[in-house]
């Protein structure tokens, strides 16, 4: 039987090491132990997967039959590594896509749209660099999750986003211009010349200027037909161009102007339960097409749309007390299949937003379009805050 290591799970992949189990794999996982799932702390391997001494103790007794994957986009470059000790080359992902700065160079180069932007070494560099007009994006250069990434609309509050977004990181920061428009994902698991495209997720964001992550419905109501129309092959074109050649891959994408703006590549599947959405949606598990896109077996795939899914996250609006309700049941064919209550009633929490860590909880549901859709955009269902 050959091992999956899970080099980093990532946060809440519960169902997809239930997948790989299920599917007669013996999973491995090797993370922290504030990252690893309960039910899985008997067969981890605690430490940071970053780490060579981490590395150098778990692989031992790994073979070149076995598959290294991540769920952790810290985790993508270690892995590649790793893989490369144990001899088995099939994993490429290229530590080119933790750079966020080269991968634009890249992208530009093969001719791909992404948004204007420049490199800042260090604070000094901004009194000097010609940077894109206001409102620009700031970020690091190397991290995840959207940590450390400030929109600003004003020449005062560059200096605060950059300390900021430096202090996620030690090589640089990237500003870019801000371009507005409706936000997706593309989502698809490549294996040399075959592929899977899995769909596009249309993704809802919170209020600038810190834009993270609300919600998101799989596959996408409002795609332009244009965005459908080129989808698969921007993903082979982005693969070549960063040297993709059998991972996951997630393609955040802006669309502005009638054309598509690349703003993140990502070797590996997304995040915020989105594999779990496409399997609700099609009945395809993308975490098993990763496994065989490692191993070379994974053959082209289509994938139906049965209903579509979603998924949204609960943040707090004020400073106080967080109180669930005790039963919510959506209306019409929408269905709850997962609630998540993160934070405990009773447990007083800030009303400030600082990153996707000030989630309260989620709610995974599915539905036909529009429905769906509509409950996602309730509040019913999801926590009160009783002020202090």
């Amino acid at each position: 039987m050959n091992t999956v290591y899970v080099l980093g799970v990532g946060r809440h992949r519960e169902f997809a090491l239930r997948t790989l189990e299920n599917s007669g794999f013996r999973v491995r996982v090797v993370d922290l132990p504030s990252n690893v799932p309960v039910s899985y702390m008997q067969d981890a391997f605690f430490g940071d997967p970053k780490e060579s001494g981490t590395l150098d103790a778990v692989l031992a007794d790994a073979n070149e039959n076995d598959v290294l994957i991540t769920w952790d986009e810290l985790v993508v470059e270690a892995t590649q590594v790793a893989a490369r000790r144990v001899r088995t080359p099939r994993l490429m992902s290229p530590a080119l896509v933790r750079n966020k700065y080269a991968m634009r160079r890249a992208l530009a180069s093969a001719g791909l749209r992404v948004p204007s932007h420049v490199y800042v070494a260090n604070q000094a560099d901004l009194n000097h660099l010609r940077l894109p007009d206001f409102p620009v994006v700031v970020k690091p250069v190397d991290y995840g999750g959207s940590g450390g990434v400030t929109v600003v609309s004003e020449e005062r509050d560059l200096v605060p986003a950059f300390a900021w977004a430096q202090s996620k990181t030690g090589h640089g920061v990237m500003i870019e211009e801000f371009v507005e428009g409706p936000e997706f994902s593309l989502e698809a698991v490549v294996c040399e010349n075959r592929s899977a495209f899995l769909g596009i997720t249309q993704k809802f964001v919170t209020p600038l200027p810190l834009r993270f992550e609300a919600a998101h419905i799989f596959p996408a109501l409002d795609a332009p037909i244009e965005l459908r129309r080129q989808a698969e092959e921007m993903i082979r074109s982005v693969a070549d161009a960063v040297g993709i050649r059998a991972a996951a891959m997630h393609l955040e994408v802006l669309w502005a102007g009638g054309e598509p703006y690349i703003v993140e590549v990502a070797a590996r599947l997304g995040g915020d339960y989105i594999p779990e959405l496409v399997y609700l949606s099609s009945g395809v598990n993308p975490y098993l097409l990763e496994v065989q896109a490692v191993e070379g077996s994974m053959h082209e795939t289509r994938v139906p749309v049965l209903r579509h899914a979603g998924v949204r996250f609960y943040y707090p609006d004020r400073r106080g007390k967080v109180e669930w309700p005790n039963r919510w049941a959506p209306t019409g064919n929408v269905r709850v299949v997962h609630q998540g209550r993160w934070v405990p009633a009773g447990v007083e929490v800030p009303g400030t937003i600082t990153s996707i860590g000030s989630r309260l909880g989620c709610e995974i549901l599915t539905g036909t379009g529009e429905e769906l859709a509509h409950a996602l955009g309730e509040r019913d269902g999801g926590p009160r805050i009783q002020s202090a």
